[in-house]
């Protein structure tokens, strides 16, 4: 598995401002609304979505706890269900790691 901290190099240096990422989940593929990135920084990302009431922040620690299990959900031996119990920002989370996979196929 790749180490995080070169998976989120390429994100910082690849992802833009005003972005539109689609939504995908291993269960339903690509569905429902894209997720819009907002800010970029080292630390976080912040994403707007319409069905969010407020601009999602999401720092850096919350991306990795969902790479180490990233795997695991791609082969549906964890569901997103169950990654909620640590992060509640999974959907921007699984968005992005999609479509940094996508990108480095």
């Amino acid at each position: 598995m790749i180490p995080f901290n070169l998976v989120w190099n390429y994100i910082q240096s690849n992802l833009k401002q005003g972005m539109k990422v689609k939504n995908w989940t291993v269960d339903k593929d690509y569905f429902g609304l894209d997720i819009t990135i907002i800010t970029k920084s080292y630390k976080f990302i912040e994403f707007d979505s319409s069905t969010a009431k407020t601009i999602q922040k999401v720092a850096k620690d919350e991306f990795e706890k969902i790479w180490k299990v990233w795997p695991d959900y791609k082969t549906q031996k964890i569901k997103r269900g169950e990654m909620v119990e640590f992060n509640r920002h999974t959907r921007y989370i699984i968005d992005l790691f999609h479509w940094y996979d996508e990108e480095t196929k």
